[in-house]
């Protein structure tokens, strides 16, 4: 059973919240409808690990949409490396950052995603945003993303894995964004596709 409730932050208007509990599980699949957002608006996805928090937040603005990690953890990684990928092959060079950042860019995506996916893999946390699902919930193909350093490719996923970070496994996942969120499909510990 999926639990939604309306939050309020000070900043914003009424926010439309949905956690999924992860039982714990090293991996996890969300595939999900999302209302579209005006320029402005911020979808954010959290995965809980305990007293530390690792999102992903697609912010909307007039050409597409921004991709940036927002880890909240009292420990900094060592390292983010984001990857540009169309079916698991990389399709631009990874940008690779030090861990002492606040937030994390991977650029922007011409269309918003439509699945979320989560694993931890040989000592790092691996998050990653699809963008291939189309109108019938298939896989559709890609859509264009520009990187940081200017490139335009066309991908299928963009990767953000985390290095250093010595955390719990999660409790719950939390979806929250401006309109309505349906969630499609969901696997804990095991994939979707």
């Amino acid at each position: 059973m999926i639990s939604g409730c309306d939050a309020v932050q000070s900043t914003q208007a009424p926010r439309t919240t949905v956690s999924l509990a992860t039982h714990a599980a090293a991996s996890g699949d969300v595939l999900y409808d999302l209302e579209p957002l005006a320029p402005g608006e911020t979808f954010d996805i959290g995965l809980d690990l305990g007293d530390e928090s690792l999102g992903l937040r697609s912010t909307r603005h007039a050409a597409g949409y921004a991709l940036t990690f927002e880890p909240a953890v009292r420990q900094r990684p060592d390292s983010v490396v984001v990857r540009y990928l169309v079916n698991g092959t990389e399709v631009a060079p990874s940008h690779s950052f030090s861990g002492d950042a606040e937030s994390y860019d991977a650029g922007d995506s011409e269309d918003g995603p439509d699945s979320w996916h989560y694993a931890w893999q040989n000592g790092s946390w691996v998050l990653m945003k699809d963008y291939k699902r189309g109108e019938d919930g298939e896989a559709a193909g890609t859509t264009a993303f520009t990187t940081p350093s200017g490139q335009t490719v066309e991908v299928t996923d963009v990767e953000f894995r985390v290095y250093g970070l010595d955390t719990a496994a999660p409790s719950e996942v939390q979806f929250e964004t401006p309109g309505a969120l349906r969630i499609n499909e969901k696997a804990f510990g095991r994939t979707l596709r």
